[in-house]
């Protein structure tokens, strides 16, 4: 812990000024400080790290997923979203760590908004990606609704996600479990401790 407070200001910055810090988190950090380096001191103004308050003051929070996936994850995301056809094609595990680090270079495509929608909301309630997540695809536009071809907005997000709720639909049980496989392929990672 010591070595991390005095080396690796740069991710005390990152992680410990948000609002909260969850098992993600830890699981992100963890990861980062033991697969990166420090940045070098030229990057920092006047040769040393930005303090933690100015750093929270100055900055304002990235929209993203708030997660961390390792590649377990993301394969079986990959693999069950192919399953139950969340996308018009075929999705990788790559195309899975781009999308949920909001970096897709070419957007996804729904196959149904509302098994979608559904999906996310199932994540977002195993605590895997944040609360705010219709509001990071519509920023980022990284989904593109399935019968327009425009990227999915917050109100669509919102409305595919009630409407899934309110059936019974036997795919959304199939949803369900294999978004619970996902949060305890999490929970088994022991690899991931301090």
């Amino acid at each position: 812990m010591e070595e991390f407070l005095e080396e690796r200001e740069d991710l005390v910055v990152i992680f410990f000024t948000k609002v909260d810090f969850e098992y993600h988190d830890y699981k992100a950090l963890h990861h980062k400080f033991n697969t990166t380096e420090p940045p070098p001191n030229g990057q920092y103004l006047h040769g040393k790290p930005p303090s933690i308050l100015q750093t929270a003051q100055d900055t304002k929070p990235k929209q993203d997923f708030q997660c961390y996936f390792d590649s377990t994850q993301l394969n079986l995301i990959a693999r069950h979203a192919n399953e139950v056809h969340l996308f018009s094609a075929d999705v990788s595990e790559e195309d899975m760590r781009k999308l949920f680090s909001c970096q897709v270079s070419k957007q996804l495509k729904a196959r149904s908004n509302r098994r979608v929608a559904f999906f996310f909301d199932m994540l977002c309630s195993k605590n895997l990606i944040c609360k705010q997540w219709q509001s990071v695809i519509a920023k980022h536009k990284l989904i593109l609704s399935s019968s327009t071809d425009k990227p999915l907005t917050t109100t669509k997000l919102s409305s595919a996600t009630s409407d899934a709720k309110g059936t019974n639909a036997s795919i959304y049980e199939a949803i369900r479990k294999k978004v619970q496989e996902i949060a305890d392929c999490g929970k088994n990672d022991s690899k991931d401790t301090i």
